[in-house]
């Protein structure tokens, strides 16, 4: 399942990693996701399978230092993206009780110490069981970085299993 098919160019100079790309620019074999730690068996990797039922799950206890991103110059690869949308799909596990995103923000950085908010949303909470909406936001100012991440700044909910579980998340290089 694709959050939000696009298609994807790039220009001459900015990202000769992604040329032909049509569709979200993470998990395109550039660069590696970041995360700020996850539960046994539910890793970054998940957040980006294009799977809603394989969720990533943060560190427990979730806080508002819990994050998932991607890195597009990890490794041997020296790219940079300019984000213009993303999208998250949080999930919800009513029996244990794991918490949601009630708003969240969109950070870059070019070298993965120094992070500039570029976007802050509220996020919708109102549903039950599983994998909730995806939810789908243009970045009013569009931005060139290495990497970008997703970080709640309020949690709500949380029980015998504190954890911040993302089903699927998204980085949108260009609107065509």
């Amino acid at each position: 399942m694709h959050l939000y098919p696009q298609g994807v160019s790039v220009r001459p100079g900015i990202g000769s990693c992604f040329i032909g790309v049509t569709g979200d620019i993470t998990a395109l074999g550039v660069g590696a996701y970041i995360e700020s730690g996850h539960r046994a068996s539910a890793s970054g990797d998940r957040a980006f399978d294009n799977n809603s039922a394989n969720n990533w799950e943060s560190e427990s206890p979730g806080t508002t230092a819990s994050y998932i991103g991607w890195n597009w110059s990890a490794g041997e690869d020296d790219c940079r993206a300019i984000v213009r949308r993303w999208s998250i799909q949080q999930a919800y596990n009513a029996s244990n009780g794991t918490k949601l995103a009630s708003t969240a923000v969109l950070e870059v950085s070019d070298d993965l110490v120094d992070w500039t908010v570029v976007d802050t949303r509220a996020l919708n909470t109102s549903f039950g069981e599983g994998a909730g909406p995806v939810q789908t936001f243009d970045v009013a100012v569009p931005v060139l970085a290495r990497a970008a991440r997703l970080r709640p700044t309020a949690l709500t909910g949380g029980g015998s299993i504190p954890v911040w579980v993302v089903a699927e998340a998204q980085f949108i290089e260009n609107i065509v």
